[in-house]
């Protein structure tokens, strides 16, 4: 007897299933390699911006503690000031009221 009409239908499934299923692996498998891709391109970037930066404006960093202000002291059991009281908001100012533009008579065509 000849190869039914579901056995048929059968392998025609089985297969696009298996090329789906690869699919997806090289699409996954190229994402992967795009990721590590950019990922060492923004590292390469990133390095030469800072040595860039480096040789435009010197080493980037604390200055050192000489030269830095002093800090203020930070009190824990000390009240807080009282913040002085805002002024009141003035009072919002109201639109004029709508009025209708003047009544438009419609222009009517004469028939010849």
């Amino acid at each position: 007897m000849g190869v039914s009409t579901v056995e048929v239908l059968t392998e025609a499934m089985t297969r696009l299933r298996d090329e789906i299923v690869s699919l997806r692996r090289a699409r996954v498998a190229w994402r992967d390699d795009l990721v590590r891709r950019v990922s060492a391109l923004r590292a390469d970037f990133a390095s030469d911006r800072a040595g860039a930066h480096r040789a435009w404006f010197g080493r980037s960093g604390p200055p050192p503690l000489a030269a830095r202000p002093p800090q203020r002291e930070l009190r824990v059991d000390a009240e807080p000031e009282p913040k002085a009281a805002a002024a009141p908001l003035p009072e919002p100012q109201r639109a004029a009221p709508f009025k209708p533009a003047a009544s438009l008579k419609a222009k009517t065509h004469k028939k010849h």
